[in-house]
């Protein structure tokens, strides 16, 4: 959604290039920051209300999971749980993230800022989340059959600039070699 117009019949809502559409109601289910950031109002939202949705961070936007997924839950087998905490490398926070029916994954939230995720590149981050999994469960870590880096900040539907710069915790990295 582009623009929403308030008129006598209701609302009319441009989506894109489509033609326009009038609706009796609306509900967005948007962030605040992303809605007043990319949708015009008429009448005009009132300025306090632009602040406090301006003020609002998204709940979520400036953090990043990484996803590891493997053939087997071999953690589990060694007797560990798949849950870890680290202080080093880039994830701070680890689970275990296999389904009921077995499909073996870990998953981390990422304990680097948006803005260093972004320098870093997704290359970068995949190799030193692998690292610290290999660290931490063994080398059997350093082999899943796919790898999935989510990171909120850098979607254009969740985050605004502003929820990229929010305060966001950062941990050493080993270093290697």
């Amino acid at each position: 959604m582009t623009a929403m117009a308030l008129l006598p019949k209701g609302v009319e809502l441009t989506i894109g290039d489509a033609e326009p559409l009038l609706v009796r109601h609306v509900i967005a289910a948007l962030p605040p920051r992303l809605l007043e950031a990319t949708t015009r109002f008429s009448p005009s939202v009132p300025p306090e209300t632009v602040q406090r949705w301006r003020g609002t961070p998204t709940w979520m936007a400036p953090h990043a999971k990484f996803f590891a997924l493997y053939d087997q839950p071999f953690w589990r087998e060694a007797g560990l749980s798949g849950t870890a905490q680290s202080m080093v490398g880039p994830m701070m926070e680890i689970h275990d993230a296999t389904t009921s029916s077995g499909s073996a994954a870990l998953f981390g939230f990422l304990g680097v800022g948006a803005e260093q995720r972004a320098a870093l590149g997704e290359a970068a981050l995949t190799r030193a989340c692998l690292d610290q999994l290999t660290r931490i469960f063994g080398s059997e870590a350093r082999q899943p059959t796919a790898t999935i880096l989510k990171d909120w900040a850098a979607h254009p539907l969740t985050a605004t600039a502003a929820d990229r710069s929010a305060a966001a915790i950062s941990f050493p990295t080993a270093r290697h070699g």
